[in-house]
């Protein structure tokens, strides 16, 4: 859609530019349009578009700003100063909250491994993903209900189920149907999540 955006932009400026001056003029306004536009380009903050690996190759500096090249060492992210300039985004809640969080992966693994009863039970018929991604990135409990969709009794039985992981109370879990094999994982999960303040 940009590029097409683009070639239109182009292509407008190129006709008026024939209209307004004439076919002579064609060569210098074309070639004055084309520096115009890579001035353009090099000025601007592009967006990354690179989904593969870390574009941070250095290792004092590994974090990506979010627009632009620009890299920042992991001290300075939600450290209350803003040093993405372009963005703000070191400084995001999203980014911050995931930062005290277990990691995206580590979620979804779990998810994955206790999908026959986590999920009819807590998350409904949410995918993985979208519970993995809100749980590594909601600030409260209400926060993930919203962003995920969880219906009322859906998000009682979480708050349940956080509750029964911070009082250590493995019966009260297994009576919303985990098998009494995963405490220990639930529980390790569960506990991350509340020590970076997703509670009940």
């Amino acid at each position: 859609m940009t590029r097409t955006l683009d070639f239109f932009f182009f292509f407008a400026g190129v006709a008026m530019a024939i209209g307004a001056n004439g076919g002579n003029a064609m060569r210098m306004d074309l070639a004055t349009l084309l520096r115009n536009r890579e001035q353009q380009q090099l000025e601007a903050p592009q967006k990354r578009t690179d989904t593969v690996g870390n574009p941070c190759p250095s290792a004092e500096k590994p974090f990506p700003c979010k627009t632009g090249n620009t890299c920042i060492p992991m001290a300075y992210v939600c450290d209350d100063n803003i040093d993405c300039l372009e963005d703000g985004y070191d400084e995001e809640a999203e980014v911050c909250t995931a930062a005290h969080r277990p990691p995206f992966d580590e979620i979804r693994d779990f998810l994955e491994s206790e999908k026959h009863w986590i999920m009819p039970m807590l998350f409904g018929d949410k995918s993985q993903y979208k519970v993995a991604h809100g749980l590594a990135v909601s600030q409260t409990v209400d926060d993930f209900k919203r962003r995920v969709g969880l219906s009322s009794h859906e998000i009682a039985n979480l708050r349940d189920a956080l509750k029964a992981v911070k009082e250590g109370n493995e019966a009260e879990l297994e009576m919303l149907g985990m098998p009494h094999s995963s405490w220990n994982e639930v529980s390790y999960i569960f506990s991350k999540l509340i020590k970076s303040g997703f509670t009940a």
